[in-house]
Order: structure tokens, then sequence, then C-alpha cells
């Protein structure tokens, strides 16, 4: 056994010196001749080539989510009580470009979008919330209907096909604001019955007194279109020329205007988190 591994050893020390030598020779030859040969470049790995994806280029996409808008009534500068939040569908499409140099993106996007949030807020005059009670309720009703927007944005390729970026630019929406008041008091109304008795003149008059309830509605409608700024972050990853993502954007707060019947003056502002994908051209 022992002589099996002296023999195995033997051999394994000549192929290393034989292969010593052959390289040798062979730079030798190559040193000789004057002849140079490069190094052959190693052939890009998956990840390496995904890494240089770029995004530079036209794009078109679709978005979905939620709207958060904010519905704040006031009939002086120091009342900012009555503010009413509520959530809504929205959806928009949009179109942009983008320019990439090494790691780092801009570009600018265009979209249109429809909210459904309809914030309400009540302003009661005075306890009325039953049915036999009187006094008014006022209510006012606050909708953005659509918006149009220009966003220029930074970005970064993080790795691979995946990017983040900020935000930042100005949509212009048309607003919706709806007045009601509604008043309700009791008007006193009299009513007299003569009854006469039989085989007798007395004659008895009775009278009735009753609370006859009255309503009174008043309605306002009114159009604005206001500027806001948008500020937001964004991910994406890219699937060859597809790609999907996740947007959360903060529209700033705008006074939108006064409703002269009930006197109430309006701001907004609103969160908007979407789903989107795209297909870059």
């Amino acid at each position: 056994m022992r002589l099996w591994k002296c023999l195995y050893i033997v051999v394994a020390v000549y192929f290393v010196a034989v292969g010593n030598a052959t390289n040798n020779q062979s730079e030798g030859s190559c040193e000789s001749s004057g002849e140079y040969y490069p190094p052959v470049a190693p052939y890009p790995s998956s990840e390496s080539a995904a890494s240089t994806t770029s995004v530079t280029g036209f794009y078109g996409g679709v978005g979905i989510g939620l709207g958060r808008l904010k519905n704040r009534v006031y009939k002086d500068n120091t009342d900012t009580r009555r503010t009413k939040s509520k959530s809504g569908l929205l959806w928009d499409i949009f179109c942009g470009y983008n320019f990439q140099f090494g790691k780092v993106i801009v570009g600018v996007e265009a979209l249109m979008g429809m909210e459904y949030a309809k914030p309400k807020v009540f302003t009661k005059d005075s306890t009325t919330t039953d049915d036999n009670s009187t006094g008014s309720v006022e209510s006012t009703t606050l909708k953005r209907k659509y918006s149009f927007g220009l966003v220029p944005h930074v970005g970064y390729n993080v790795f691979g096909g995946f990017n983040v970026y900020l935000n930042f630019g100005t949509t212009i929406g048309k607003y919706n604001l709806r007045f009601k008041k509604r008043t309700k008091s009791n008007v006193a109304t009299t009513t007299s019955k003569q009854a006469t008795s039989t085989g007798t003149t007395t004659t008895t008059t009775t009278t009735i007194t009753t609370n006859e309830p009255v309503i009174d509605e008043k309605k306002a409608n009114k159009s604005k279109t206001k500027a806001s700024i948008v500020l937001g972050l964004g991910l994406e990853q890219n699937f060859g020329p597809f790609f999907v993502g996740a947007e959360c954007n903060k529209i700033v707060g705008k006074k939108i205007g006064e409703i002269k019947e009930g006197k109430e003056k309006v701001k907004t502002g609103s969160y908007t988190f979407k789903l989107k994908g795209g297909y870059r051209f």
C-alpha cells in the first residue's frame, strides 16, 4: 500500500512539472516571436447584464389605487374645527420620458386621473339629530372630479431593474363644492270646533292649537379649478420593456373658495397611493 501511495505522489508531481514547463515554453515562444495575445474578457453574467438595463426613452401606463381627500370648512381664519377626510377609489393614465446616465435617472411624467372620495362636513347650529327637533343643519361636500399633472422626478437604480425615485411637480384639479342647509321649525296652527247639544240651545266652542313642522332647504353648488404642489416617493421594477411599481404622493393643501350662501370657506389636501404598470417604447 505504501508503494502505491508513493507511485501516486510521483505521478502527480510529474504532471505538475510538465504543466509548468509547457507554460514557460509557450510564454518564451511568444516573447521570442514578438507576438502579443490580449487576454480574453469573461462573458458577462446575467446579473451584470441586468444591472446595465437602461430606462432611457418614452413610456406609458395606467395606475389604480386609493385617494384620501381632506375637506376643511371654516367661516373665518381662526375656525378650523370642522374637518373631514374620506378615502375613495382613484385611477389615472400617464406617459413620460426618462433619461438614464449611470445609476441616476431623471425624467418627467404627465398624467390625467379621476378620484371618487367625497368628504362631507356637517355644521350644526343647534341639536337637530332627530325628526321631532327644530333648528338647522348645514353640510358642505367636497369632490375632486378630475385632475391633470406634470411631475418631474429623479431616480436611482438600486440593483438590476429595481429603481427608486422622488416626485416633485404640480397638478391642476377640478373641485366641486356642494352646500346644503336644512331648517326645521314649528308653526302654531289654531282650529275651532263647535258642538250643539241635542234638544237644547247650548253651543260649545273648542279651540285646538297644534305645532306643524315646516322644513326649508337651501342648496348651492360651486366649481373651482386649482393648482397644487405634488410631492411623492415611488418604487419600480423592470421586466424587459414592461414595468410595475407603487407610488405614494401628497397633494399640498389649497384654499378652494367660499360659498356665499353659508359663508363657508373650504380648504383641501390629499394623499394618494397607487399601483401602476406600463410599457417602455
